[in-house]
């Protein structure tokens, strides 16, 4: 049996990490894997990636690390949001950036025959400047034509922060929820059971130290944190 952790879109939440990593700890996984956007949006960007440095985690590369590394990427954002980006790049040292010019866009593992992929979202154009397919693929039929043509069995995606299935294809496709975004004291990651043909997804839910993180974004000082704040982390700073 194979055994796989997967969690996404962290969004320098450090304090939900910390419980993920701690929880996936305890049991013996074949392999863990973040599906990018661990920086970005929280307060602790550049504590985030220390902590995955120090793990065993592949770590696939999201739109905001993209962000952080290729400034050509920025131009589809308005400019409020390139001085949030130009903020989590002055965090960084050669450490950091030297992690992520190292990660993969997609992971791909043949287990007992079969394909799983493991991406931010689903990749579009590799060697463009933002490589990955529009969110709005997913208000339409576009994306199940798009998943059709993957080369996987099974596809495990980030990016849209809430749970999203599509059923009746002959693969399996799913978009996990968010680790890190939130508005309670609880984050989530999914495990992956891998066994005669059969695979097993389950998410699991476990408590981390909100006091902790609400007290690290309200010390904190950056572009777009009190939009950021309330409405992805429902903590409203003028309270």
């Amino acid at each position: 049996m194979k055994k796989i952790a997967i969690f996404s879109d962290i969004h320098g939440n450090y304090q939900a990490l910390k419980s993920i990593l701690e929880d996936i700890s305890k049991d013996d996984y074949d392999y863990v894997i973040c599906l990018g956007d661990v920086v970005g949006i929280g307060p602790n960007s550049k504590e985030c990636l220390d902590a995955l440095i120090d793990s065993n985690v592949i770590m696939i590369l999201g739109n905001h690390e993209r962000y952080v590394l290729n400034d050509k990427s920025r131009k589809r954002l308005s400019s409020d949001l390139v001085e949030h980006e130009k903020w989590v790049e002055s965090l960084l040292s050669e450490k950091e950036f030297s992690y992520l010019r190292n990660c993969l866009l997609r992971k791909d593992l043949l287990i007992e025959g079969k394909i799983f992929s493991f991406s931010h979202f689903l990749i579009e154009d590799e060697n463009s400047d933002y490589p990955f397919y529009s969110l709005d693929i997913l208000k339409d039929d576009s994306v199940k034509e798009i998943i059709k043509n993957y080369e996987a069995d099974y596809i495990f995606c980030g990016h849209y922060h809430d749970d999203f299935e599509i059923f009746g294809l002959n693969k399996y496709f799913q978009i996990i929820k968010s680790s890190g975004v939130n508005i309670s004291n609880i984050c989530s990651y999914l495990t992956l059971e891998i066994k005669d043909n059969l695979t097993i997804v389950k998410r699991k839910d476990i408590t981390y130290d909100r006091e902790n993180f609400e007290k690290s974004i309200k010390d904190a000082s950056y572009p777009k944190r009190e939009h950021m704040a309330e409405h992805l982390f429902g903590i409203n700073l003028n309270k």
